[in-house]
């Protein structure tokens, strides 16, 4: 089913950038969710409160662009309190992003989906034609971090965790406690 960008509960997650639903870019219908901002490293946007159970494999795609090809998307979602994302692609005509979710993650719930963008400086980035429905395609291998950031890494419970000078890291970046 269509996932709407209605801006429920809508917040900068990491980093800083004003969103809207613009309708001078989109890739189909009237509107698309526009991001502009500054980033240093990465940035992740939830665009949406979400309580959607899981019920087996599903795939979470989106069409992204940026004004410049500098910029690295990602559709994500948080998924009882751990951020997917898809692998980024990138550039300044419309690119498919998509998440894809094992079905073992069956009986959990997606709290929030999100937009992540990665680069340095000034961006604006658009998501458009955001999809949630049942798949049978294999899941997204998670990107893995820069190796200067977390030399060691590691999957458990089909999460990516980095470890590095004896602190954990999410694959945001991000110091687990």
């Amino acid at each position: 089913f269509p996932v709407d960008p209605c801006l429920y509960n809508a917040k900068n997650v990491t980093g800083s950038a004003n969103y809207e639903l613009s309708k001078d870019t989109h890739r189909s219908g009237d509107y698309a969710l526009k991001l502009n901002g500054s980033v240093n490293s990465t940035y992740l946007m939830q665009f949406s409160e979400t309580k959607i159970g899981i019920t087996g494999a599903l795939a979470l795609t989106a069409y992204v662009k940026a004004n410049n090809g500098d910029y690295k998307m990602s559709i994500a979602c948080l998924i009882n309190g751990t951020w997917h994302y898809s692998p980024s692609v990138q550039g300044t005509d419309w690119k498919e992003a998509k998440l894809v979710l094992a079905a073992d993650l069956a009986g959990q719930t997606i709290q929030a989906i999100g937009v992540r963008v990665e680069g340095n400086g000034g961006f604006t980035v658009y998501a458009d034609d955001i999809l949630l429905e049942t798949t049978s395609e294999q899941p997204t291998s998670l990107p893995l971090m820069d190796m200067q950031l977390a030399p060691k890494k590691m999957i458990y419970n089909h999460h990516l965790y980095m470890l590095k000078d004896g602190i954990y890291y999410d694959a945001m970046g991000n110091v687990l406690k």
